[in-house]
Parts: C-alpha cells; structure tokens; sequence
C-alpha cells in the first residue's frame, strides 16, 4: 500500500488520482487489499479520528532497510497492518497515550521496512498522506463502493455584506458583534470533559494546553458532545500562526485567549445543520462562560441591532468606529433566527469597518498602462479628527468615470469629494502627516463646497 500512496504522490491530475484509488477497488487482489486501503483513508482523513500525537512524537525512519530479513515477508507485512490499525483504534480511544503511545510508535517503526513506514505508517499516525488525496475525491470513489463514505469537517462561514443584494437596508433585528482578527478553532468538548481542537478545515491543533484545560471543565453542563466555535487571539498574529503547527512541544501558548461566540451539538455538527436559534446559542454559551470564569477563555459580546430605526443605525455605525480604533476584523451581522449551518451562509453577514472622509483635489493624475489619457488617481488632502492627511485615491471610478474626469481635470481642481477607507496611517516620512489605506472614491461633495 505504501507503493500506492508513493504512485498518487507522483500524480498529479485528480482524474488519475481517482482512477489509481478505483483500481484498489477494483483490482483481482482482492478484498483484503481494498479493505486495508479503506482503513488508511478513513484513519487518514477521518477528521473526528485523532490519535493526539505531535510530528516530534513520530519520526521519520532512517534505517536503509539491511536489518530486515530478506526476502521480504509480505504475509508478515500484511499481519503487521492489522496489527497497526489495531493500535490506531487504541490511540483514537486515548486507550494508549502519552510516553507508552511514543515508546508503541518507535516499536512499530523499528519492525517494518523504511519506505512502508514513511510512506504509509507515518503519513497515517499524521493524518496527512501527502499524495493530494482529499476527503472529496476519496469519497467520489468510495460513493460507488458498497461502503461508508468518510465525513467532511465544515463550519459556518459568512458573506461578506457588501456583496447581498439589499446590504444591511430594511433587514430589521440582526445580532451584532465584531470580528476577530485571529485563528478559527473548533473545539469539542464532551459531557466527561475530554477536549479535541481543530482547525476550520479539519486539522487537529495540540499546541493549546492551557485553554483545552480550561474547556474540559464546562462538559459538567454538558448532556452531550458539543463543538464550541472561536477564535484564537494573541497579541502578535505571526507569532500566534507560528504556535498553532509548533513542532516544539514546549511551546508557551499561555498567552492566547479562545474568544468563543457559537456552539451547536457534535450529532447536528456532523449532519451540517444546527436546530436552535442564534440568539438562543449564543444566550447558552454566554450563561455558561458565566458558570466559570477562565483567564484563557471569553465570550464574544453581543449587541441587538434594530437595522430598521435610524438610531440603532447610528449605534451600529459607532460599533464600526470601534472595531476600527481597536484594529478588529471588522463586524458580523448574523439572523437571530437562524440555524447554525456548515456551509458559506447569508445568516451570517461580515461587514469591514470603514470610514468616511471628506478630501479636497489638488491635482490629478494620468494613469498607467490601459488608462494612459484617463484619470489614474486623485491626489488630495484635507484633515480628519486633528490629523493631515494627504494620499492618492485611484480606487472607486469605473472606466467611463477615468475618461471624464481626466477630459475635465482643470475643472475638478479644488473640488471635495467623499473617501471611504479602513484606517487612517501615520506617513513614514513625517510624524505630522498621515494617509489612508485603502482609500476609494464614493462621491462628489458639493454640498460642502470647494477649497
């Protein structure tokens, strides 16, 4: 098998892929064979098998294969597999953990050749087989074999506002919280107080001690399995992303905090689809973050935000302000009503912070390339909140907008016009100025006047 996962290594069209897991299948060789491919696959991508081992806890083999005895004994080889897919059961059901888990891995490795344990053994115990086999091509095959098919690991993702078709006019009561600027993780955690955590695609995270301690004490409130969605935050991003793979098992990852802002039951989890309402779970999850209160675990906050009343308008408009100066993501906007559903969703809403500033035109400039004779930006000052700001704005402008506006360009000199940006940037070159990043064209402002 390991000379299989070695063939679709080396392939790299996904039609081919398939047809060399179809012949497997369908091979004279036999069931025994197609059987055992099936387990590697299952125990391989099956992302709610965790064995709970690190990379350093699985080294690759550097023997050259002279210790083994020739020829080689593939009955033998055969009877080692079974006894290895036995040891996975072991280690999924943490029956074996720790150092007698390292001491079985080394012991295995010593009795099978060098290919067959980096090819296949190894690539297993990893959940990685490195051959560009996904869970989706493998169950394309699987679908036409009289067997079970291996489950996906999706979550609720959101639509960005921007791009709904009525935005966020006349959408009535929305729940509103801002959006993390950290690492999704999913975390599931059982009535017994076991904790597994995953990544937003299924890859298991190990590297979080401290907050899978934490986690386990809230499966006393628990009469099932639940997966609690979050986010991992910590002061440097780059910093964090280094932790979440770290080979080292000494990592210290005590300084990141788990936001939590959504749970649903594993069962639903699995199905893909949820049966209470957003306001209900996250009415749940905040009661129970209040049971305990943990230094490395916090409940997302939460505001009711009426979209059809001018003032909560104006409210929600300050909360963009908000995650702005305090360098969020930006906002979710998510349907008190809805299900939480594993898939890209309009139930969820993701609004960037932005803001508006108002800049007068003091020259413009041609542009580059296909707009050579049409408006390449707009280069304006002007001030906001006590800051200079001067910038180029050469987003916003469709292109009839650059060939008009450039045919006018003297005449648009002095004129105020209203852009939208993300955040205001101090200039590298003087404390005393700053720009805009991001900075897009909305409007003409002559309701304001010219300079």
């Amino acid at each position: 098998m390991w000379q299989i996962i070695k063939q679709l290594e080396e392939t790299s069209s996904t039609n081919d892929k398939k047809a060399i897991i179809e012949n497997v299948f369908n091979s004279s060789r036999g069931l025994e064979r197609s059987r055992n491919f099936y387990f590697t696959l299952l125990f391989a991508l099956n992302p709610y098998i965790t064995f709970g081992v690190s990379t350093k806890s699985v080294p690759e083999s550097k023997k050259d294969g002279s210790n083994i005895i020739l020829p080689y004994d593939e009955n033998q080889s055969k009877y080692e597999f079974l006894l290895f897919l036995q040891f996975l059961s072991e280690l999924s059901s943490r029956k074996i953990t720790g150092n007698d888990a390292r001491k079985s891995i080394l012991e295995i490795m010593d009795k099978v050749p060098m290919d067959e344990w980096n090819y296949l053994y190894r690539r297993i115990l990893l959940k990685d087989l490195k051959c560009g086999v996904s869970i989706k091509n493998a169950n394309a095959v699987l679908s036409k074999q009289a067997t079970q098919l291996i489950p996906e690991f999706t979550c609720q993702l959101a639509k960005d506002s921007d791009n709904e078709k009525n935005g966020l006019n006349g959408i009535g009561w929305k729940q509103v919280e801002v959006k993390l600027d950290g690492v999704r993780i999913l975390s599931i955690v059982t009535p017994e107080g076991t904790v597994e955590q995953f990544s937003r695609n299924g890859k298991e995270v190990l590297n979080f001690p401290e907050i899978r301690n934490q986690l386990s004490n809230y499966g006393k409130y628990l009469d099932q399995p639940y997966v609690f969605d979050g986010e991992i935050m910590s002061d440097n991003f780059q910093d964090l992303m280094s932790k979440l793979y770290a080979k080292n098992s000494i990592v210290d990852t005590s300084d990141s905090v788990l936001w939590l802002f959504d749970m649903i039951p594993l069962s639903e989890f699995k199905k893909g689809k949820g049966t209470v309402r957003q306001i209900d779970r996250s009415d749940q999850l905040a009661k129970m973050i209040d049971y305990e209160v943990h230094e490395n675990i916090v409940a997302v906050s939460t505001k009711l935000i009426n979209f059809n009343d001018t003032n909560d308008i104006e409210e929600f408009n300050s909360m963009n302000k908000i995650a702005l100066e305090q360098d969020y993501e930006g906002l979710m906007i998510k349907d008190i009503d809805a299900v939480y559903e594993c898939k890209r969703s309009s139930s969820w809403l993701k609004k960037k912070p932005f803001i508006t500033v108002d800049l007068v035109i003091d020259s413009v400039e041609e542009g580059s390339g296909k707009n050579v004779g049409k408006l390449g930006a707009f280069v304006c000052s002007g001030e906001y909140e006590g800051k200079e700001i001067i910038c180029n704005v050469g987003g916003g402008f469709s292109d009839n907008d650059r060939k008009v506006y450039f045919e006018s360009r003297n005449d648009l000199i002095g004129k105020m016009i209203e852009v939208e940006c993300d955040k205001v940037t101090q200039s590298k070159d003087s404390e005393n100025e700053y720009s805009l990043r991001f900075p897009v064209f909305k409007r003409f402002r002559n309701d304001k006047g010219s300079k």
